[in-house]
């Protein structure tokens, strides 16, 4: 019995997720307060990479297909909860 292949587009949204959150984690709240520059250079990144979530879960180009290797005329489909979340973080 063979485990189902997951989908490209879904792995790397979650993964790119996964990543964003465990980069904010590390981030030193304190530091931050005190304007520590690397503090705020992560900051400064998780918020670019909820930006460029936000435009990855609701694109209807087609790009981010093309990005993970599927169909363009074929997007996976976020649903509007993920999709409301997404806009969220850039917000």
């Amino acid at each position: 019995m063979q485990l189902p292949t997951p989908n490209p587009t879904i792995f790397f949204i979650s993964d790119f997720v996964r990543s964003t959150h465990r980069t904010l984690h590390q981030v030193d709240a304190s530091a931050f307060a005190m304007g520590d520059q690397n503090a705020r250079a992560a900051v400064k990144e998780v918020i670019g990479r909820n930006s460029f979530t936000d435009i990855l879960v609701n694109d209807t180009t087609g790009k981010l297909a093309l990005m993970t290797g599927q169909d363009p005329r074929n997007p996976v489909d976020f649903g509007p909860d993920i999709k409301r979340l997404a806009k969220a973080l850039s917000s």
